[in-house]
């Protein structure tokens, strides 16, 4: 199975090999996070930066972090994480 173009490292690497049962050793894990990771995060942050004030000179970030924000986001992140769970019980692919 070839994974899409637009694909992460990570999520390429899980795609290709959903049926193949490969076993990764932990430093392929841990280079296709941290590639995932450095491709993603700047232009995100830059992207949120954007929406959330426009400004480029200052880091609204560091005056609007809260905890309540934090948890807010975690709890968006929970509902991803079951839905990709329903996905893969659906395709039958087991996590």
């Amino acid at each position: 199975m070839t994974p899409p173009e637009n694909s992460t490292t990570a999520g390429a690497i899980l795609q290709s090999h959903a049926h193949a049962r490969k076993k990764y050793r932990p430093d392929d894990v841990r280079d296709a996070a941290i590639a995932d990771f450095v491709a993603q995060a700047a232009p995100k942050f830059d992207a949120g930066q954007a929406e959330h004030d426009g400004r480029t000179d200052a880091c609204n970030l560091v005056e609007r972090a809260n905890i309540q924000d934090a948890k807010e986001e975690l709890i968006d992140l929970w509902f991803y994480l079951t839905a990709l769970e329903i996905r893969a019980r659906d395709l039958g692919v087991e996590l």
